[in-house]
């Protein structure tokens, strides 16, 4: 009886778990205006972490329209690209990819080395779980 009881107790727990499922709006589903400062705005979010931040050579991608689902549901613009920044022996350490998500000139979504935006831990573990080939941003940034 304890066991069917305790079964029954982990069933209900996991049912509690559940993510209630709602529509979304016309207005959220807009990605909103073509972003236009995103490049400094990327770069003010990475540049305090490197060690040399005026060696950093970053490569964009054209922003394209879509929606993300890390860390709840948003639509806006997809940025992708790479940084190569010196590192403490003064030799670049190569290219490394980011992707953002950027809604209204504002990044709601962010992935580069540690720095995740919003930095929570649903968004560190789905960083990891999208990965394609060793790349975290695959799903979004090699669609294009």
């Amino acid at each position: 009886m304890k066991k069917i009881l305790t079964i029954f107790a982990i069933f209900l727990f996991i049912a509690g778990c559940a993510a209630q499922s709602r529509q979304l709006t016309q207005e959220e589903m807009n990605p909103g205006p073509v972003p236009t400062n995103y490049e400094q705005a990327i770069k003010n979010i990475v540049n305090p972490h490197l060690v040399d931040p005026y060696s950093a050579v970053y490569t964009f991608n054209k922003p394209s329209s879509g929606r993300n689902t890390m860390s709840g549901v948003i639509y806006g613009w997809h940025v992708c690209g790479t940084v190569n920044a010196k590192n403490r022996m003064g030799g670049y350490s190569g290219a490394n990819p980011f992707y953002a998500m950027i809604k209204n000139d504002t990044v709601v979504r962010f992935i580069y080395k540690s720095i995740l935006i919003p930095d929570t831990f649903s968004m560190g573990i789905l960083s990891g779980a999208i990965s394609e080939g060793g790349n975290s941003m695959g799903k979004f940034c090699y669609q294009q």
